[in-house]
């Protein structure tokens, strides 16, 4: 990794790379497949000792199945794109504005989180607290709220988060260069990772049925998001984070992390370092302009991933017990097929119109309040403005 500090980068004109469409679309299918496994009642194998139990797996067909238990890494996917999309487009800015950003990710993320969080409140009748919680998405606090409505929900309080964190990233990179913001995002994740694993409170949290971290989280997996900020900056100046075998050697270690017990909680890490090694590979690949019927798929998919991603989990649950079980018996195989396929087809069609009309419409009502907004603050400062005194 190229570490040195440098002149702020030029500001050319915003750039549209589809490769980042694409990998959002193998993002969000990852998860598909990992959530789809319902149907097995388990998510990965048990332990014995400091290893994988291969032996353990309840239905030994599970293992025809097992590497959609690395599914989840589609969130550190997210992650990493997350951070690389947000820098590059604050960097290529002409005039950036803090209140600017915060409005824009407001409108682009919220409304169809608010839709998504309304429709599965009505359909769970959560606590109170869960649905305090989740409309200021601060669920990820606690254990109670954290997977309380609608599981996915996680990530996108840590998401938010992230964009809390970022004027500390802007000033650090100000400060210090990009490089030395994401070594010191760095250090916050390693102190909170080695005190879970060195505290016996710390390893029943990790090594328990589910990491709730009370927040914590949020700064252990921050340097993903950074990493994803830092390439973003090294690709408008022309240069790389990464060698070119970086990627598959990160993806080994990541495999081969989740496999080791007392390693495992450094894998989701080493996935988005894989998925950053991934994403400056691509971005720097020149775009077929006549891309294949499967390129355009993918395309569509990516763009739509974010309401395939609020609305798919409850509706895993969904299909499996109204469609699948009822029709299909209890074979998990059979169901995992038709779990996979019937939540994936119904959940595009919502996520198209999650897309379509309230995604999109989120974000053009969010530029016209935008708009108004900087109107009457200038007629504000032209009113407080103190007219000269003409000569007597």
């Amino acid at each position: 990794m190229n570490t040195d500090a440098s002149p702020a980068p030029p500001k050319p004109e915003r750039i549209h790379l589809p490769q980042l469409d694409v990998l959002r679309a193998v993002a969000i299918l990852l998860v598909f497949c990992f959530h789809a496994l319902a149907p097995f009642r388990m998510q990965g194998l048990p332990w014995r000792g400091a290893f994988r139990d291969y032996a353990g797996a309840a239905n030994p067909d599970f293992l025809y199945f097992y590497p959609a238990t690395l599914g989840w890494i589609g969130v550190s996917l997210f992650f990493a794109l997350s951070g690389f999309v947000i820098h590059l487009s604050v960097l290529q800015s002409k005039k950036f504005d803090w209140g600017q950003f915060y409005s824009r990710r407001f409108w682009r993320i919220y409304p169809a989180y608010l839709v998504a969080l309304i429709a599965f409140s009505l359909w769970k009748t959560p606590s109170f607290n869960d649905i305090v919680t989740h409309l200021f998405m601060v669920h990820n606090v606690s254990k109670e709220t954290y997977f309380g409505i609608n599981a996915s929900f996680w990530s996108l309080a840590i998401e938010v988060w992230f964009y809390l964190l970022y004027p500390v990233v802007f000033w650090l990179r100000g400060k210090f260069g990009i490089a030395k913001a994401f070594w010191f995002s760095v250090l916050v994740s390693m102190v909170i990772r080695f005190a879970l694993l060195t505290t016996a409170s710390g390893r029943a949290i990790f090594f328990g049925d589910n990491l709730i971290l009370n927040g914590a989280d949020t700064l252990m997996l921050w340097m993903d998001w950074v990493l994803g900020a830092w390439v973003a900056e090294r690709f408008l100046e022309k240069r790389t984070v990464f060698p070119k075998w970086a990627f598959w050697l990160a993806l080994l270690l990541a495999v081969a992390s989740t496999q080791i017990k007392f390693v495992t909680i450094f894998s989701f890490s080493l996935f988005s370092i894989a998925s950053a090694a991934l994403i400056e590979q691509l971005i720097r690949k020149p775009v077929n302009e006549k891309p294949s019927l499967f390129g355009n798929a993918a395309v569509t998919v990516g763009l739509l991933s974010y309401s395939l991603y609020l609305w798919h989990q409850p509706l895993v649950t969904i299909v499996e017990y109204q469609i699948a079980r009822r029709f299909f018996g209890d074979n998990p195989v059979i169901l995992y097929g038709i779990v996979l396929t019937v939540t994936l087809l119904i959940s595009i069609i919502v996520a198209y119109f999650s897309y379509h009309f309230i995604e999109k419409p989120g974000v053009a009502l969010g530029n016209r309040v935008w708009e108004r907004f900087q109107k009457s603050r200038r007629r504000g400062e032209t009113t407080d403005t103190p007219r000269p005194v003409p000569p007597a």
